[in-house]
């Protein structure tokens, strides 16, 4: 008798397990939401999430067609393990909203992140005006998003479109990074997206000093050993007539990121490092309708921690920028380069600079005093070409400047473009190879 209930009580427990083992799957259609763009679908989506909340293990489907979401859908994962929400590859839903909010918040725990979170196949498509002097939301808080993904353990966010929307494509942060053990930093895998016109500006603090916090393509903090690759982030400035901040906002705690094979341009950064422990590798992106293809800016963290970098196999321009345009900046001109890397010491030491093309093309903007600035001590720059196309001799061209120490040139090739560095000995002044009116100063 006894082992016959020993068999039942197993029974019953595997049941039960196995009943909250399993993924459940969710349609917000399912909870009301009408796929043709007509009604409100908010409403719908909330619940759906809602009940999603109950389950460790959760699929939120939304299926093909147009959804108006007139405001932010808040998902609380501090109890779920896995939430995945996507749409039909074959043909992404399309969700709307005719004013700036976060489309998502989706939030857990910021002392303990456990959730992994995976968002695929979507659109989302805004309704920002192009930028003017009386831009109804320019330089103010009100802002717009795809997502913002709080206290996550990860992110897959893949295949995804985001358009038109003023303010930021997506956000990926923890709300309490400067006290959480550096093990429970966010790890994610970005490719495959299209951004599109996504930008925004609020220029001026309270005091009214320079001041940025927002308009970005994509936004980390607390992110490490991730992928951000496959992806177009463009603001076109013929269509937005303003800059967004940075294609791909990178700061606090972020560590050995892997960007690759991206196209970002029209923003005041390409890739904006900030606060930062390095180690990133950056490799084969193209920078276009950018005065600023990367740019750091780094003092000293709380942990003490910074890595060289790896920037390979990019190709930076100004091509694309108009010229009659007036363009907010944050960042002064003697501080934009194709490149800036300003740093204190010897943070970035041997940062690694090689195979990458530079061009600056005066038939478009370009305000800036350099072509690529670096502070940077102990730099290794190989089989890189610097150009000024259509450089005309009445025009002052920009220069390379070094601030920081060269450790080696090799096959470093000017063309109508001066080098500036503080080291240039002669066995330096050989890797440098000069045509046009290219000259190299000490």
């Amino acid at each position: 008798m006894k082992v016959i209930k020993c068999i039942i009580c197993s029974l019953l427990f595997f049941v039960t397990a196995c009943s909250f083992s399993q993924k459940k799957i969710l349609s917000v259609k399912s909870f009301g939401a009408v796929n043709d763009g007509s009604i409100d679908a908010t409403s719908a989506f909330q619940k759906c999430f809602k009940e999603a909340e109950k389950y460790p293990d959760v699929t939120v489907v939304i299926p093909s067609g147009k959804y108006l979401i007139s405001k932010t859908i808040k998902v609380d994962i501090a109890k779920v393990n896995n939430l995945t929400v996507k749409g039909d590859q074959s043909e992404k839903p399309q969700i709307y909203i005719k004013s700036p909010f976060p489309v998502f918040q989706i939030e857990g725990n910021k002392d303990m992140p456990l959730c992994n979170v995976d968002m695929e196949n979507l659109i989302f498509n805004g309704n920002n005006s192009p930028y003017s002097p009386s831009h109804k939301y320019f330089n103010t808080y009100v802002r717009g998003a795809a997502a913002y993904f709080y206290n996550t353990k990860s992110l897959t966010f893949k295949n995804n479109e985001i358009n038109n929307i003023y303010g930021d494509g997506i956000l990926v942060k923890n709300l309490n990074y400067k006290n959480l053990p550096l093990k429970y930093r966010t790890v994610v895998d970005i490719e495959n997206n299209k951004i599109i016109n996504v930008w925004g500006q609020k220029n001026k603090s309270a005091k009214g000093k320079p001041f940025a916090n927002y308009g970005d393509g994509i936004c980390f903090n607390n992110v490490c050993n991730s992928t951000i690759s496959g992806n177009i982030i463009v603001n076109n400035l013929n269509d937005t007539k303003q800059y967004g901040r940075g294609g791909i906002v990178v700061e606090y705690n972020c560590q050995n990121l892997k960007i690759e094979n991206n196209t970002i341009g029209g923003y005041e950064a390409g890739i904006h490092f900030e606060s930062d422990f390095g180690g990133h590798k950056i490799l084969n992106n193209r920078f276009n309708e950018s005065e600023n293809g990367i740019f750091c800016f780094l003092t000293e963290n709380s942990h003490k921690i910074d890595q060289p970098m790896v920037i390979s196999g990019n190709s930076f321009s100004n091509e694309g920028i108009p010229k009659n345009l007036h363009l907010n900046r944050i960042r002064s001109k003697s501080e934009r380069g194709l490149i800036s890397i300003i740093t204190k010491g010897d943070l970035r030491k041997n940062t690694i600079i090689e195979n990458n093309k530079f061009d600056v093309n005066n038939n478009y903007q370009f305000n800036s005093d350099c072509v690529i600035q670096v502070y940077a001590n102990d730099v290794v720059l190989k089989d890189n070409m610097y150009s000024n196309d259509n450089f005309k001799s009445t025009e002052t061209k920009p220069i390379i400047s070094f601030l920081g120490r060269i450790k080696s040139a090799n096959n470093e090739r000017l063309n109508n473009v001066s080098l500036k560095a503080k080291n240039l000995n002669n066995s330096l002044r050989s890797g440098f190879k000069t045509t046009g009116a290219s000259k190299l100063i000490n």
